[in-house]
């Protein structure tokens, strides 16, 4: 094996129960071909890298795992894409058990916190569009009452004119009078007659 570890590189097939095995030998190092495992719907998906170094038998596995993208919150129409996450077994390959994983979330961390900033900046445009309608449509219910007051008073104020122009008429010295008639002085009301008193 120590001589095979000089050579440039070696593609290997194992013969196994399971389906063939297929890895290479490059520099005392054995590596299986890459893994790629898709979500359900093609949502979301995992590549795996994973070898074996013979000098020390130790063991690496490096999981890259990309996020399914997903509606961005309070953007309509929009996607938001996480970057991938890497988990990373490595030690030795007798104590494989017992090989806790390395997790690097650093990008996805910090596109987290910029989704959540994005999410509020958007809220809070939302809120602003909504007070600016609501805000509208109340100076447009003021117009209307302000113009039914308007034709209210107009229309009183051509009625009363009506009825004083129809109140009026023609006099006979070129003026005008009024038709309606004065109501008479107490003085020229008629007063009814008494009968005389028998003598």
């Amino acid at each position: 094996m120590a001589g095979l570890a000089t050579e440039s590189a070696i593609d290997l097939t194992a013969k196994t129960a399971a389906p063939d095995l297929h890895f290479t030998l490059q520099n005392g190092v054995v590596s299986l071909p890459p893994l790629a495992v898709a979500g359900a719907d093609g949502r979301g998906a995992a590549r795996n890298l994973t070898s074996v170094r013979l000098r020390d038998w130790r063991f690496e596995s490096r999981w890259t795992v990309t996020p399914a993208a997903m509606p961005k919150p309070e953007v309509e129409g929009e996607t938001l894409t996480f970057p991938s996450v890497t988990l990373t077994y490595e030690g030795a390959l007798g104590r494989l058990a017992a090989i806790e994983p390395v997790i690097d979330l650093g990008d996805l961390e910090r596109e987290l916190v910029v989704a959540k900033m994005e999410a509020n900046v958007a809220r809070l445009e939302r809120l602003r569009r909504e007070d600016e309608e609501r805000a509208r449509q109340e100076a447009e219910r003021q117009r209307q009452r302000d113009e039914e007051e308007r034709r209210a008073r107009e229309a009183e104020a051509a009625r009363i004119e009506r009825e004083r122009a129809e109140g009026l008429r023609p006099g006979s010295a070129g003026g005008w009078q009024s038709r309606v008639r004065p109501e008479q002085p107490p003085s020229e009301v008629e007063r009814p007659t008494r009968a005389p008193r028998p003598l």
